[in-house]
């Protein structure tokens, strides 16, 4: 075994918008979590808010080796790249790190076509760990219960994606 290797640098990431058209829609709340560390949840104010939540995002997403997200490919990316874009900012670090979209990994290694995470999160047997208060539908709470089902869905699909993705040295 080679123990001079360090292990990769995985990030999870989740986004609540007010819709996904860039153009029309912002973003609410953004988080992030080292694999099985503990969520920072950045809320969105204002528009002015968004630069600066958009701004501290990226900064800790640069650090990442891998970036681990849900629909992020098709919908999350995207859209925090436009709208990084739209505050002048750089998003290049979101395209740094290798970006693992568990959504799109479930469709193409079990067939999943387009389920929720809830939905394959129960079907896998993994169980949201954030337990929602009367604020459960806040942007905030849904972040975190996202980043949860992200983690833990990472940690259950970890011996596949070792085998799948050697690359990844995980």
């Amino acid at each position: 075994m080679d123990r001079s290797r360090l292990a990769p640098t995985v990030l999870m990431l989740s986004i609540q918008s007010s819709g996904w058209d860039a153009v029309t829609s912002r973003i609410a709340a953004l988080g992030v979590m080292e694999y099985d560390g503990e969520p920072k949840v950045f809320k969105v104010k204002n528009v002015k808010d968004e630069k600066k939540v958009l701004k501290t995002a990226l900064h800790t997403i640069h650090y990442a080796d891998i970036l681990v997200t849900w629909a992020g490919m098709r919908l999350g990316i995207p859209f925090i790249t436009a709208r990084s874009l739209y505050h002048k900012l750089d998003p290049s670090p979101l395209y740094e790190a290798i970006h693992l979209d568990l959504q799109r990994y479930a469709r193409e290694k079990m067939g999943f076509e387009e389920h929720d995470i809830t939905t394959v999160s129960r079907f896998l047997g993994v169980h949201r760990a954030v337990k929602g208060d009367k604020a459960r539908s806040s942007d905030t709470q849904l972040c975190l219960q996202e980043l949860a089902q992200i983690n833990a869905l990472f940690r259950r699909l970890l011996p596949l994606l070792r085998r799948t993705n050697p690359e990844l040295a995980l």
